[in-house]
């Protein structure tokens, strides 16, 4: 990323700067969860409030600008290294307070990217940003997991987040993997007249038969 200098000379760390500036903002509704996260306690009432605060986290990010295209055809590894470490720091930083499970959405609008655009950087040209990548949804699919085992968020909504193709993890059970060994082995034929006999022929065989 482009280093910024004050006026006295002094580089300037903008994501860094954000973050305390995401903070100053958020710090009222902070101390509204943190109270009632406190009653809910005296009370012995189970609720998950990170998930609520998270749309928080969304609201405020959603107020700066979107990144321009000039701007994501220039992003290097340093650059997504450093957003990255940033946007891990501003979620631990919450996560002292509540379970707010780390997502790919999340970091997209920390980034001011779409999935899209998420879905480039996975796939780039460029070896060193493609392993980064992969760190990195490796690292939301271990923290998925953890907050799912843990208690701390929904295992259904983990799971299925882990399932999703594009805005997920486009992770398989064992069970859906044998059965797609077992699709994948038989030819089109073979799955057009096994479609037939379920459908009680009601689906054409492409031989016409």
């Amino acid at each position: 990323m482009k280093v910024i200098y004050d006026e006295n000379g002094n580089p300037v760390d903008e994501l860094a700067e954000r973050n305390e500036e995401i903070k100053a903002k958020l710090d009222d509704i902070l101390q509204e969860f943190i109270a009632e996260k406190e009653t809910n306690r005296a009370l012995k009432v189970k609720e998950k409030l990170g998930y609520r605060f998270a749309k928080q986290i969304f609201l405020v990010l959603n107020e700066y600008p979107r990144m321009t295209p000039e701007k994501f055809s220039e992003l290097d590894y340093e650059d997504i290294e450093d957003f990255w470490a940033k946007y891990l720091a501003l979620t631990a930083y919450y996560n002292r307070y509540f379970e707010i499970v780390d997502n790919r959405q999340l970091l997209c609008a920390f980034m001011g990217i779409n999935s899209r655009q998420y879905a480039e950087l996975e796939n780039s040209d460029d070896e060193d940003i493609k392993n980064l990548m992969c760190s990195i949804n490796s690292t939301f699919i271990g923290l998925g997991f953890v907050a799912g085992e843990s208690g701390n968020a929904d295992v259904k909504a983990t799971s299925q987040r882990m399932r999703t193709k594009g805005e997920g993890h486009n992770l398989i059970s064992a069970s859906e993997d044998k059965l797609l060994e077992k699709v994948e082995a038989k030819s089109p034929l073979e799955l057009e007249r096994q479609l037939a006999s379920i459908m009680g022929g009601v689906a054409k065989l492409s031989s016409g038969k």
